[in-house]
């Protein structure tokens, strides 16, 4: 089941998504962690739930090691 505040797994309209679900009033969007990418409007009736993210691990090295 997808929570507000959580990173949601699933598939909207067919396509693969991976994002935070924020809920604003009566609405939710998904919103990218990259910010290069526009928030998503939420409609349950087209969402397929795979899973919740729960734990990520992410390689920092080049974060500081100057690389782009």
């Amino acid at each position: 089941e997808p929570k507000a505040g959580k990173i949601i797994i699933g598939f909207l309209d067919g396509v693969p998504t991976a994002r935070r679900l924020v809920r604003e009033g009566k609405n939710s969007i998904l919103v990218a962690s990259n910010r290069h990418y526009p928030p998503l409007p939420f409609d349950q009736s087209k969402w397929v739930h795979a899973g919740t993210l729960e734990y990520a691990c992410r390689d920092m090295s080049k974060r500081y090691s100057g690389e782009s």
